[in-house]
């Protein structure tokens, strides 16, 4: 909704089209945007049935489309990956006039390559395909960091000046200001949180191989591990945490809606953990967690990918990729060092202000401008 709501201050108006969770309307008005839901037809695990819930998508999605074409109409339309598929949706009403905004904020054929393993075959030929005739039909493209844009680019073709880094960082005002909760931390000295989702490529199963680490190896047992989040892996990892021997200390606490509650995880952290490894994808990626940890001024600790010491820079410390041990160690010297702790609390509280939504929303006008100027002809 941030775009959204940016668009919709800047002057545009500005319609939806998702899928419905949980009892979600088909139709409602949230502040002037009008939103359109579709019932989706959710993964059941595997590539067939991946596809499936993409295909259901584009064609739920197209039909939307039409409905607002006929009432209230648009101008351009601004598609969010994955998948890469919605330029074909979007291809009728170009002829029309339409203009289409491409909006990267995965990589399809490494988030593909991540989930299952698989670097050639007829489904990664299809993703490359489907990205490059994205980048190709859209007459602007926006980017959530530089490395992507450095991808548009070069395995793209896009000419720079089609392409605007928008990054997503959180909106002014969060975390909410609401005060620490010492019951999050289940009787312990210390909260450590991860939050987001929790599939197979996530790294939260190394999370808890260096809990392990920390609870068996350095006799370290003085923190709980809120773990906020859910996913396709998430079963596993309950299961996975239970083998290890550190299920005490772990809490698996689901999806947290309510943003009051969110808040008092990291009002609360004494630490904040990114455990993705290194991956095509990882490496390229710029993580939200990354941005709301240093919103709410806690030390982190993740493995050293490029774009997380982008974002992070020393509001972070970092082991090696997929050294647990070190991983390990990071997390107990953020919180016992108290002096450590301190610098990285204010590296965060210094470097966050320039990663705010608020100063990204110039490049994502700035996109709209160039996808809506007049096209040049010959």
């Amino acid at each position: 909704m941030a775009e959204a709501n940016s668009l919709r201050a800047a002057g545009y108006a500005v319609s939806i089209i998702c899928p419905s969770f949980q009892g979600q309307p088909l139709t409602e008005d949230l502040s002037g945007v009008l939103v359109r839901r579709y019932l989706p037809r959710p993964s059941r695990g595997g590539a067939l049935s991946q596809v499936a819930e993409y295909a259901v998508a584009l064609v739920k999605t197209f039909g939307l489309m039409l409905s607002l074409w006929r009432e209230p109409g648009f101008d351009v339309v601004h598609a969010c990956n994955p998948p890469d598929l919605f330029y074909l949706a979007v291809a009728p009403f170009r002829l029309l006039g339409t203009r289409f905004l491409f909006d990267q904020h995965d990589l399809a054929p490494e988030l593909y390559s991540a989930l299952y393993g698989r670097d050639e075959g007829i489904v990664l030929a299809a993703l490359r395909f489907t990205e490059r005739a994205s980048y190709r039909a859209a007459d602007a493209v926006v980017t959530v960091n530089q490395s992507y844009k450095r991808l548009a680019l070069s395995r793209g073709g896009v000419d720079e000046g089609r392409v605007f880094v928008v990054r997503n960082g959180p909106r002014e005002g969060w975390p909410l200001p609401v005060a620490p909760d010492p019951a999050l931390k289940r009787g312990r000295r210390f909260l450590v949180v991860y939050m987001g989702v929790m599939g197979h490529q996530d790294g939260v199963d190394v999370l808890l191989e260096a809990i392990a680490a920390l609870v068996h190896g350095h006799g370290f047992d003085e923190a709980t591990f809120a773990l906020v989040g859910d996913g396709n892996a998430a079963d596993s990892l309950r299961a996975r945490a239970t083998e290890l021997g550190i299920g005490e200390w772990v809490h698996f606490t689901g999806w947290v809606r309510d943003e009051a509650v969110l808040s008092a995880y990291l009002a609360t952290a004494d630490a904040c953990v990114c455990p993705e490894p290194s991956s095509p994808l990882n490496d390229h990626s710029t993580f939200i967690k990354v941005m709301e940890y240093m919103a709410a001024g806690t030390p982190i600790v993740a493995f050293d990918l490029p774009e997380t010491r982008v974002s992070a820079g020393d509001a972070a410390l970092y082991a090696a990729p997929g050294d647990v041990e070190c991983f390990a160690a990071d997390i107990e010297a953020a919180l016992t060092d108290t002096e450590l702790a301190t610098r990285m609390r204010e590296c965060a509280r210094e470097r966050i202000a320039a990663l705010r939504w608020e100063r990204q929303v110039p490049a994502l006008l700035a996109a709209y401008e160039r996808a809506l100027a007049p096209r040049r002809r010959g």
